[in-house]
């Protein structure tokens, strides 16, 4: 991401030496990992965060996010189900709507999609995180008109989108259109 991620990598390394019990530092390190491609890593510490403080649901969103990215949808969905339980966010709630569709858990997808557009009405869930529930059914069309939305509001984890792509997102039509767009088709 953004060309520096050794650079980050290493800080995150510094930052768990200073303070090896900060669940924040883990979770950011995790996905430190997570973005530059070390999936291990990242796995690793999400799960050694997991083994020191279950009760925090951004460690169980690490796991789950490198599971999902391997295509293990089945201990993702597991991993953002227990986040959902401890938290139930509209960022935990798209990244288990998205796997659940790539499990092929549809009905499943479009309960939480429809709680998510439910939430939509009365307070502010981001269109980048309805996106990834359509990106996950494999619906191309409504993906890219989320997407779209996210992108002309500059939606702040727009930035994300290329770092925490997997193979069948990089592979939507629209990929190359939306990193074009934000900036990041280099």
């Amino acid at each position: 991401m953004g060309g520096r991620g050794r650079e980050s990598i290493a800080e995150c390394a510094k930052a768990e030496e200073l303070n090896p019990l900060s669940m924040i530092v883990k979770v950011i390190a995790g996905f430190s990992c997570f973005w530059n491609g070390d999936s291990e890593r990242a796995l690793e510490t999400g799960r050694t965060a997991i083994a020191l403080a279950p009760d925090f649901f951004n460690t169980h969103k690490v796991a789950g996010s490198v599971l999902a990215r391997r295509g293990q949808y089945e201990e993702a969905i597991a991993a953002f189900e227990e986040a959902r339980r401890l938290e139930p966010n509209f960022e935990v709630l798209g990244s288990l709507g998205r796997n659940y569709g790539r499990a092929g858990r549809t009905a499943d997808a479009r309960k939480v999609l429809a709680e998510l557009l439910a939430r939509a009405k009365s307070r502010y869930v981001p269109a980048a995180t309805i996106a990834n529930i359509y990106d996950g059914l494999g619906d191309v069309e409504q993906c890219k008109v989320w997407m779209n939305k996210a992108i002309t509001v500059r939606e702040s984890r727009i930035v994300f989108i290329k770092a925490g792509a997997d193979d069948l997102t990089r592979a939507n039509p629209h990929f190359g259109e939306w990193m074009k767009k934000i900036g990041q088709d280099k």
